[in-house]
């Protein structure tokens, strides 16, 4: 009985694989453009559902279907017009992909007015705003990583409060100018000399200019691109609308280099000595020296004393010892666990009010910007207040007046360093071997750049922009527009 129940089920079950099995048929075609051109690539795939194909070179497909009456074929191509065809009893389809013109109505800002992007003739990218809403960014220039093609932004010091680098076309420019190929940025049409003075949340627009032909009116000043951003300016016949907004954020870093253990990378080095000088019984490294006897005394005190907590003053014998007239270091140190916190935090707050009449239109932004640096003792600091006010009117049919005002001021706090940003205390975190003295002796620190930046005094750097804008259009007859701007800007920093 038990046998038979079995075989019947078997028996049902291949009954249903072979009415699957011919369910299936297989639809063949082509595809092309209206000039009757075949279109390579074209998506074609099976309406709700992942079974699809694409064209080859001469625009033909090959696809298995299901044989069913309700099965919807969609072809799709950049440029084209999408296109839902019912499959039915068709095994072939000749498809004629028209053109989509609607997707090219989308306006861009150039460097003398607006344009449909389809009547752009040279390379001009639109950056979709909402991307900076929806990155927990501090400037612009990070939110506009990844966004647009050709444009790299990177950031040689991790320090916070600094400008990234911004290359366009290349990073190598051909008149030298001391900071390298650096594009043009405009905002309101005004050069700014640093995008940390602008507040993301107060931007409506950003066009990136990368060729000769969308940067020619720039001359040679726009050679390597031109990124204009134009801020908001509030809407006519609006009620007035209240926006406010906070970030409260912790940055720790997602990669940082380790330090070979004390032993293992003494032995390294005197290798590494030993083959350019095989008879070498010893070596100096910055006032310490090491011997075999040092390495074998470092593993000892690794077996000891490793991961205890024997604070910060070092034992003569244990920790380190004076032969022959020379110092030798066996303990071994974590800088980075004594003087670098895990995690930096850091918050942001932006409050805007915007609206208009029927013949004026305001907006008002003011943001606050505070980051917290790394260091343990003494840690940096920046701080950022900005404050953007545009107001437009309209006096009569042919005139209108409008003013703009701009102001950023930021604060760096950070301990005095005597190298660059380069080679600062984080750089030294990692420059020193593990078995470098970190600690006191008699409650005195040896020099490192722990102790110095703990006997640093801090420098402030303080940097303001501030910026009045104002600017009318005359109308006299149609399609004629005539604009007179005056911008005074003023830049401090000490």
């Amino acid at each position: 009985m038990k046998k038979g129940f079995q075989k019947s089920i078997l028996f049902f079950l291949f009954l249903c694989s072979l009415q699957m099995f011919g369910q299936s048929k297989t639809v063949t075609g082509e595809v092309k453009d209206p000039e009757g051109v075949p279109i390579p690539g074209v998506s074609v795939f099976a309406k709700n559902t992942s079974n699809g194909t694409e064209t080859d070179f001469d625009g033909k497909f090959t696809i298995d279907l299901s044989d069913s009456e309700n099965t919807i074929l969609v072809f799709s191509y950049l440029g084209y017009a999408k296109q839902e065809i019912p499959v039915g009893n068709q095994s072939f389809f000749n498809i004629t992909l028209l053109t989509d013109v609607q997707g090219l109505d989308e306006v861009v800002l150039v460097g003398y007015g607006n344009q449909k992007k389809r009547s752009v003739t040279g390379s001009v990218a639109s950056v979709d705003t909402d991307v900076l809403a929806s990155r927990p960014i501090t400037d612009v220039a990070r939110g506009l990583q990844g966004v647009t093609p050709g444009l790299t932004i990177t950031t040689p010091s991790g320090q916070i409060g600094t400008n990234p680098t911004i290359k366009l076309r290349g990073n190598v420019g051909t008149l030298g100018t001391g900071g390298g190929a650096q594009p043009l940025i405009l905002v309101d049409n005004v050069e700014i000399p640093s995008l940390q003075s602008i507040n993301p949340e107060d931007i409506d627009e950003i066009s990136v200019l990368k060729d000769a032909a969308s940067t020619s009116i720039y001359g040679a000043r726009g050679a390597w691109g031109v990124i204009l951003i134009t801020t908001k300016k509030g809407r006519r016949n609006q009620a007035p609308s209240i926006s406010y907004s906070n970030n409260f954020s912790w940055a720790t870093p997602t990669n940082t280099p380790k330090v070979a253990p004390a032993a293992e990378g003494a032995e390294m080095a005197f290798a590494a000595v030993n083959r350019r000088i095989p008879s070498l019984q010893s070596y100096g490294v910055v006032g310490m020296r090491i011997d075999q006897l040092a390495i074998e005394k470092m593993r000892e005190w690794e077996e000891l004393y490793g991961g205890q907590n024997l604070g910060n003053e070092m034992v003569e014998g244990r920790d380190y010892e004076i032969r022959d007239g020379s110092l030798f270091f066996y303990r071994s140190w974590d800088p980075r666990e004594q003087f670098v916190e895990k995690w930096a935090p850091q918050q942001k707050h932006d409050f805007s009010l915007s609206g208009g009449s029927e013949k004026t239109n305001y907006y008002l932004g003011l943001g606050y910007l505070d980051q917290g640096g790394v260091y343990k003792t003494n840690p940096d600091k920046y701080q950022r207040y900005n404050v953007n006010l545009s107001v437009n009117s309209t006096i009569n049919d042919w005139v209108d007046v409008r003013a703009k005002v701009l102001h950023s001021n930021s604060k760096t706090t950070e301990p005095f360093k005597f190298g660059s940003a380069t080679y600062d205390a984080w750089f030294y975190t990692t420059r020193w071997p593990a078995f470098y003295p970190y600690g006191t002796v008699d409650g005195k620190p040896f020099r490192n750049h722990i102790s110095e930046v703990e006997q640093a005094k801090m420098n402030e750097t303080n940097y303001s922009l501030s910026r009045i804008n104002l600017g009318t259009t005359l109308t006299p007859i149609k399609d004629l527009a005539i604009n007179f701007d005056f911008t005074h800007d003023r830049v401090e920093e000490h």
